[in-house]
Formats: C-alpha cells, structure tokens, sequence
C-alpha cells in the first residue's frame, strides 16, 4: 500500500504522511500529531532499552538501530 509517494515502509516518512492527508481529505494537524507522537514514543523507548542493564553489552547496536529508525522518522535525535 502506497503512503504518501513511497510503497516500501523503510521509506515512508513524515511528509508522506502530510501527502497521505492531503489525498484522503483528513485533517493534516490531527494525522501529523499523531505521527509526532508516535515518533516521541519510539524516541522514548529507546531511551528505556539504553537504561536496561541486561542490555549493556548490546549499547553500540542500540544506538545504530536508534540513529537509524528515528532518521527514518525524522525525529531529531
């Protein structure tokens, strides 16, 4: 299913998410909001995992995978 102008979810950010609105005809604060917040969400989550201790060992990679899906989002990290 097409987002915005990407059909690979990797791809999907959230101007697509600005263009998904604008074609269904949705409000774009509502929508866009909601995408904040599930960004700062996964932001947050993040944050837990790297105060796990059991999970210490893995810190490097953590950081990879944040860097990389909060780009993904467009989330400032």
């Amino acid at each position: 299913m097409k987002v915005g102008k990407h059909y690979e979810i990797k791809k999907i950010n959230q101007d697509d998410f600005g263009v998904l609105v604008e074609e269904i005809g949705l409000k774009s604060k509502t929508v866009l909001d909601c995408y904040s917040d599930i960004a700062e969400n996964v932001a947050n989550a993040f944050d837990k995992l790297k105060e796990d201790l059991s999970l210490k060992e893995h810190g490097q990679t953590l950081e990879t995978i944040e860097k990389s899906v909060l780009k993904n989002l467009k989330f400032p990290i």
